[in-house]
């Protein structure tokens, strides 16, 4: 495997700081984000990862819903290179249609849930994502602009 060697100057204050035993210069295995995803939600299957709603998520369940997910992104097109925006709070569904869309090569918009819509439309004119994720409560934002960008799809 390919690893990328991160080197910063060792006279730096902050490793005088460091605990014993935190690497100075630690090395990052040179893989995509989708695949590093795999193998931490392999080996950290049972393990609770997020917390929402008063209901804890394991990484095991993440992964499943995340692929699950991919599948039917993948079904509507999304390929290597599209833009697909997210319109989500801190939420189960952010992190899984996030993960879905990097495992199929896509680049993943975060769309601020406290913008006006037409700060939404400014964003969705300059990265023009194919589609949307959001949720059906703060579709809202979406609507007074929707005659004005038009997405391959929407999922709320």
């Amino acid at each position: 495997m390919n690893v990328l060697k991160w080197h910063v100057d060792d006279n730096k204050p902050w490793f005088k700081k460091y605990q014993k035993g935190v690497p100075k210069h630690p090395e990052f295995p040179v893989i995509s984000l989708g695949d590093w995803f795999d193998q931490k939600t392999e080996e950290f299957a049972k393990n609770k990862c997020m917390w929402f709603s008063k209901t804890f998520m394991n990484y095991r369940v993440l992964r499943k819903y995340t692929d699950s997910f991919a599948t039917s992104l993948s079904r509507m097109g999304v390929k290597k290179g599209d833009v697909i925006a997210i319109l989500l709070p801190n939420c189960f569904q952010f992190t899984i249609g996030y993960f879905a869309t990097v495992k199929l090569g896509g680049i993943v918009i975060p769309l601020n849930p406290t913008y006006k819509p037409i700060e939404i439309l400014h964003v969705l004119e300059q990265v023009k994502p194919k589609g949307l994720l959001c949720m059906d409560v703060m579709y809202g934002l979406i609507k007074p602009i929707q005659d004005k960008y038009k997405f391959d799809f929407v999922i709320s």
